[in-house]
């Protein structure tokens, strides 16, 4: 029995959507990823009225000074009515569920329209590929991007019509770039299918069609410009130029300590340790030579160059794989038989197949939310965060800012987001990095402290497993506890190095190691 594509897309939302909320419910007070957090807050500020938040204000010390750019204020439009919600973590969690159906079934949609038997279930087979939910289950642009690189893939390829889609393809690089940088993803995308196009099926393209990319380009050149931050500096312009020249190729290598940092290459450890991977590595190459060798229909050829794409910008960056996994999936059920009788499974069985996939994976994935911040984690601290007033914490962690952005929106932190936004102030990124590598041996830590001071800061945010509880605990005459969370130990510290802190309220349940 064929339904009709919205009945079919809405199915595919509510099934995903709701293995979402399933994952969420059993984490209650945990979000996967911090940046989750800051994204909701920004949003919930726009709900409230502030449609053009000044990102800057919070973050003084950082880039953010010289160039006040929100680069995901259309995905933070997206999530305001969320912050509608009362209850923000009901709210933020909400939009994390309606996000995460919206990308499976944009999927389903576009495999349905190019006769894919079963889209469906090829649409959520992806959910338990390893980690793939983890990734969609954050709050980050990548929510809006994958369904905007399926409408691309639709518009740019199967859309007859010259003028619409020439139209709808300026729009959508309009509204990828307005609401994250990442969506510059959707350019070598489209440039791979048409590439593709032309070396297998030239005949296949249309007057122009060879070009088109450069509509998606100049779209998204409008998305910095025609934008709500764009000033006489070319804010706008400079930001994605370190966001996606620098930050997205890690140029200076600042995450070298991570093994799976999301801007390096996918290690190829990886393909070892997950063995996943490597099968849909092979599977997506062996696709790649049927669609070449045999199949040459313009759907398979257009879908195999993108498969390409995907493996080259994975292989560089693995934050990629949020868009080059649904291109493999999408690709490989191209090629999947829908005639013969003997590969047919039913839709029963299909759906039992992938309730018990769930189900396990599941199970892998729920402990693993409780690994991440507790959303609650400087619960308590508002009244001490509000009589610091305007003076900038110092967070040891960049995920810090977060999470005290979450307890009170009106928080000023040392830094956040991104190593690369303090990176350019040498001085600053020696002094914060000294703290986070080596503050209970460095002989430079008080004299940091100390200008620290100078700079206007007066209180300290720590988790307990961070040196800085060490260096505190040992000088209680420099860093005394004012709160303590009760949910995994991070504290926040009065500075007083020497010269006298300004009061600050004291928690007198707070027990941190400096007070033992």
């Amino acid at each position: 029995m064929r339904v009709h594509p919205a009945f079919g897309a809405l199915l595919v939302a509510l099934a995903s959507g709701g293995y979402a909320a399933w994952l969420l419910g059993l984490a209650p007070g945990y979000q996967p990823g911090a940046d989750s957090l800051y994204h909701f807050v920004v949003g919930r500020q726009i709900a409230a009225g502030t449609l053009v938040p000044d990102v800057a204000r919070a973050l003084p010390f950082t880039v953010l000074r010289d160039m006040p750019v929100d680069h995901y204020w259309g995905y933070h439009v997206l999530l305001a009515p969320f912050g509608l919600v009362p209850d923000a973590e009901m709210g933020m969690k909400a939009a994390t569920v309606v996000l995460f159906g919206a990308i499976y079934a944009s999927m389903y949609l576009f495999l349905r329209s190019r006769g894919v038997l079963h889209a469906w279930a090829w649409s959520l087979a992806q959910v338990a590929f390893l980690a793939q939910d983890g990734q969609y289950l954050q709050l980050r642009g990548g929510q809006l991007e994958v369904p905007l690189l399926f409408a691309m893939t639709h518009v740019a390829f199967f859309e007859e019509r010259a003028r619409w889609r020439r139209v709808l393809l300026v729009a959508i690089g309009y509204l990828a770039l307005l609401s994250y940088h990442g969506g510059i993803v959707l350019l070598p995308f489209h440039a791979a299918g048409v590439l593709a196009l032309l070396l297998l099926r030239r005949s296949a393209l249309q007057p122009g069609q060879l070009f088109e990319p450069a509509l998606t380009a100049g779209g998204m050149a409008l998305g910095l410009t025609i934008n709500p931050y764009m000033d006489a500096r070319a804010s706008t312009w400079r930001f994605f130029a370190l966001h996606v020249g620098q930050m997205g190729r890690d140029s200076a290598h600042l995450y070298d300590d991570q093994t799976y940092a999301e801007f390096h290459g996918f290690p190829a450890s990886a393909l070892l340790q997950y063995p996943a991977w490597t099968v849909l590595l092979v599977a997506t190459a062996i696709a790649i030579v049927v669609a070449v060798k045999r199949d040459r229909s313009k759907s398979a050829v257009v879908l195999a160059g993108m498969a390409i794409g995907g493996i080259v910008l994975t292989a560089l960056a693995v934050r990629t794989r949020e868009y080059s996994v649904p291109v493999a999936f999408a690709l490989l059920a191209q090629l999947a038989p829908t005639t013969d009788a003997r590969f047919r499974l039913s839709g029963p069985v299909l759906a039992t197949v992938l309730a018990v996939a769930f189900v396990f994976h599941g199970r892998e994935m729920a402990p693993l939310l409780a690994t991440h911040l507790p959303t609650r984690q400087y619960r308590g601290a508002r009244e001490i965060l509000e009589a610091n007033a305007d003076h900038p914490i110092l967070n040891i962690a960049e995920a810090d800012y977060c999470m005290l952005l979450w307890e009170y929106d009106r928080v000023v932190c040392v830094q956040a987001l991104s190593r690369y936004f303090i990176y350019p102030y040498k001085e600053l990124f020696h002094d914060v990095w000294e703290l986070h590598d080596r503050a209970d041996t460095s002989p430079e830590t008080p004299a940091i402290l100390q200008r620290f001071w100078n700079r206007g800061v007066r209180l300290v945010a720590s988790h307990r497993s961070h040196k800085m509880m060490l260096f505190a605990r040992a000088h209680p005459e420099m860093l005394h506890p004012v709160f303590c969370s009760p949910i995994d130990g991070a504290c926040i510290f009065a500075l007083d190095p020497a010269i006298g802190a300004a009061p600050v309220p004291r928690d007198p349940a707070a027990v941190g190691p400096g007070s033992r």
